[in-house]
């Protein structure tokens, strides 16, 4: 056998290629990337005024990470905002590092220094 072009038809497996030319391979682990911190969520005012809020509404941004379908939808009375949750990856979708759980912990850390204690309304 002419291990330069017949090699891969004379074996064909791994181990087979291992024997044939006296290899001895020990595999090893490849080193996962480290995980990096999930980025932040973080919150905009989108109507009201935050100096007179009794009462808080959380709004979730549509699949285009715009907040438009909520502005100037009806009148917001004075004592109360509208905040718009942004999503931490809308610019670069491929960078998500976290799980549901992470995901939720970081809105929930968000709602929470806005408003520190429910009850809680949601849209979106």
């Amino acid at each position: 056998m002419d291990p330069a072009s017949d090699l891969f038809l004379a074996c064909t497996t791994f181990d087979a290629v291992q024997a044939t030319l006296n290899l001895k391979f020990t595999p090893h682990p490849i080193p996962k990337a480290a995980k990096s911190m999930p980025r932040p969520t973080t919150s905009v005012l989108l109507e009201g005024n935050s100096s007179t809020v009794t009462k808080r509404l959380f709004v979730f941004t549509d699949g285009s990470g715009s907040a438009k379908p909520y502005m100037n939808r009806s009148k917001v009375p004075s004592n109360a905002v509208i905040h718009d949750l942004g999503y931490p990856y809308m610019k670069q979708p491929e960078n998500l590092n976290a799980s549901l759980q992470e995901l939720t912990a970081l809105y929930v850390s968000e709602i929470r220094r806005r408003q520190p204690t429910g009850p809680y309304n949601f849209r979106g």
